[in-house]
């Protein structure tokens, strides 16, 4: 994660890969919280229309994970 930040601000493309490795859709589950964890890290340094688009994959997939 260090890395990519060097390079630029992430595309959107990247945060959804991001989040499909931290979050398993189908169990409804957070597998890698170190992920979320470091995406919520990230947020400030975003423009507004990726923190807008990651936090709110953040939330789903933290309220789904919450409800089981």
């Amino acid at each position: 994660f260090n890395g990519l930040m060097e390079v630029g601000l992430p595309s959107v493309d990247l945060l959804e890969a991001c989040i499909e490795l931290a979050y398993d859709k189908s169990m409804g589950l957070i597998v890698l919280p170190e992920v979320l964890t470091k995406l919520i890290e990230w947020l400030p340094e975003m423009d507004a229309r990726e923190q807008s688009y990651l936090s709110d994959k953040i939330l789903k997939s933290c309220t789904d994970n919450y409800g089981t």
